[in-house]
Order: C-alpha cells, then sequence, then structure tokens
C-alpha cells in the first residue's frame, strides 16, 4: 500500500515525538533535548535522546534512531504501513487507502502489464532481423547460453524510437478486435 507523502507530512506535523516516546520511555529534559535508557539495548547510563525540535529520537550506545514512525515500527515490532496507522489513530486521522482516488492497485497493476509486454517486444526482437546483430553479440561475443538469455529478459531495441509504440498499439487494437462480438 503506498501512502500519499502529504498524508505523511501532516500525520508527523500532529505528532510531537516526545510525547509518542514517553509511551514507552521514562524521559527527562537536559538542555535542548530529552534523555532515556534505550528501550533497544540494556544500559545503565542514558545514552537514548528525544529531540523535539528535530522531531527524531536516536540512541548513541546502539545507533537506532529516526522519527516517531520508526520508532513506533522498533518497539512494536510493525510494519510500515502499520505502525502509521497506529500513529494516525492517536492523531485522530485516517489513513488513505489505494491513493486518492482509489485506483492505484489497477494502475499499478497496468503498469506491470505493460512492462511484460514491452519486455516480451524487446525479448522478440531478437528472432527479428532488425535484432540480429544484438543477438549474435549476446550468443558469440558475450557466451550467453539462450537459457541464460531468457531468464534474465535480455532483449533488442530496434533502431527506430516509436517501434515499441506502434507494437503495443497494434497488439491493443487486436485485442479490442478479438473481444467484439463478430
Amino acid at each position: 500500500m503506498a501512502i500519499p507523502d502529504q498524508f505523511l507530512d501532516e500525520l508527523s506535523s500532529r505528532l510531537n515525538i516526545v510525547d509518542v516516546v514517553s509511551a514507552y520511555v521514562p524521559l527527562t529534559r537536559k538542555g535542548g533535548n530529552y534523555w532515556g535508557l534505550c528501550p533497544f539495548h540494556r544500559e545503565k547510563t542514558p545514552s537514548f535522546s528525544v529531540s523535539e525540535s528535530k522531531q527524531i529520537f536516536h540512541c548513541f550506545g546502539c545507533g537506532k534512531g529516526g522519527g516517531a514512525v520508526r520508532f513506533v515500527m522498533e518497539m512494536e515490532n510493525l510494519p510500515f504501513p502499520e505502525a502509521v496507522r497506529k500513529l494516525a489513530a492517536q492523531a485522530g486521522m485516517e489513513v488513505p487507502e489505494d491513493g486518492s482516488d482509489g485506483t492505484w492497485r489497477e494502475k499499478r497493476q497496468r503498469i506491470l502489464e505493460l512492462n511484460k509486454e514491452a519486455a516480451r517486444f524487446y525479448r522478440a526482437m531478437l528472432s527479428q532481423p532488425e535484432g540480429e546483430r544484438v543477438a549474435e553479440y549476446i550468443s558469440r561475443k558475450r557466451r550467453i547460453s539462450p537459457k541464460f538469455s531468457a531468464r534474465f529478459g535480455l532483449g533488442a531495441a530496434p533502431d527506430a524510437w516509436d517501434r515499441l509504440i506502434l507494437a503495443m498499439r497494434e497488439r491493443a487494437t487486436t485485442k479490442q478486435n478479438s473481444l467484439r462480438p463478430g
């Protein structure tokens, strides 16, 4: 799930990292920062610092650090989206699902399909006259077997900037025609 950057910025502006961290760790103010015993490793002397002005935490003992979301991820052993949801609930916000228009998954799926089609086009070009030199280079000069060439999706790009676009249009037209009742 992609969480929009705007939402993350708004969430960060509504949270105070001192409040988030102090729900887990007793903190004492010293100078401009808050200090406490690090919850991520054993220690007797506080090396865990929380900066309210920068909205970050850092442990000088174990090196862990970050913002409020990272802290909750570490403390609760949560993945990023779950930590965001937890903090959003505390801030009285609702996490937008699937982007702003609800079609994020469909768009992503369509892009992946188009990438696969493009890869197939370039792969098929190896068996065309335009891709003969590339196919020879791959097999003879680079000594890459057809098995590995296929596994890594090697292909050839024709010497024309619009060949992929034209091929994709042709496939789309063919696909539409095959779906029409005849």
